[in-house]
Order: C-alpha cells, then structure tokens, then sequence
C-alpha cells in the first residue's frame, strides 16, 4: 500500500513523497522551502497524523484517507508555482473546503489537463 507522507525539518523544509511499506522506498513528490514549507505544514495539520518526531525537531507525518490525499496533492501542485503568500493562502482555503464531489470532480481535470487546470484554479481562487 502507497501512503501519501510529509516529512518535515526545522530549516524549515517540507518534503512530500509517497512510501510503499512493502518495499520501503520513498519517491518524493516535491520541496518546499520557507515561507511556503510553514505555510503548508500550518494550513494542512488538521489533514495530517504524526507517524515520527525526532530528537533534532524532524517530524514524519501521514495522511489519512482519499479525500485528503487529493486535496494535498491539488494544493501542493497548485502552490508550487505561486509567489504571493495571500494568494496562497486563499487557494489553500478555497482546496480544503471543497467537497468530495467537487474534490474529485478538479482532480479528475488536473489528471486530464495538468498546468492549465492549476492555472485555471490559481484565477479561480486567488482573485486580486
């Protein structure tokens, strides 16, 4: 089973990868540094369960379940080429409110159209 995991330094740095217990490998997914690492790890707690917290401040965490796999992965990919904390904050908002129909629903597209679906979300959610 693939589980979706963040792992987290006090640098601060976010590493977002997924870990398949069965052969137990990582493939990380993205990075975040900064701003945008605190800023994802203090707006995504709520969707996250420790798995691991070392003595140096790194923590694992994991998520639980489809529906916040997805709204993860839709605000991680959203995020990634944004540069306006505001507006970051609002997509991050706008994702996490979403119902799972409507969940899906951007998911689906983001599968099918890739970097215009995020941009068509960043107009969307993050209006001026």
């Amino acid at each position: 089973m693939v589980n979706l995991r963040i792992g987290y330094s006090p640098k601060p740095t976010l590493s977002i990868y997924t870990f398949d217990k069965e052969t137990r490998r990582r493939t990380i997914i993205c990075r975040f540094k900064g701003w945008k690492a605190d800023l994802i790890l203090s707006s995504l707690a709520d969707l996250l369960s420790e798995v691991r917290h070392y003595a140096d401040g790194r923590r694992v965490l994991e998520c639980q379940g489809e529906e916040q796999s997805l709204k993860i992965k839709l605000i991680i990919s959203t995020l990634r080429g944004m540069r306006s904390k505001e507006r970051c904050i609002k997509v991050i908002n706008a994702i996490k409110s979403m119902n799972e129909p409507e969940l899906h629903w951007w998911y689906r597209l983001y599968l099918k159209y890739d970097r215009k679906l995020l941009r068509a979300l960043r107009i969307l959610y993050a209006k001026e």
